[in-house]
């Protein structure tokens, strides 16, 4: 994963694949990689794009474009 650019991972906390986000995570940081796990607990999958009202939904809209600002300068 060396070289790779920063990563914004977003999971809800009952995902199917939840431990294999938390461990590209782990492996990522471990390669040098800048990483962002955010996990969001009782979502269902899309939520942010399916409940767009929702606090959570808007929450991680946020953090997304924040993201985006960051290294995109």
């Amino acid at each position: 994963m060396k070289g790779l650019p920063p990563l914004l991972i977003q999971t809800r906390g009952n995902e199917t694949l939840l431990t294999e986000n938390i461990d590209l995570a782990k492996k990522a940081v471990q390669d040098g990689v800048e990483v962002t796990l955010t996990v969001y607990p009782g979502m269902p999958h899309d939520f942010a794009l399916m409940l767009p009202d929702m606090e959570q939904s808007v929450n991680s809209l946020y953090e997304m474009k924040d993201f985006v600002n960051r290294y995109m300068k």
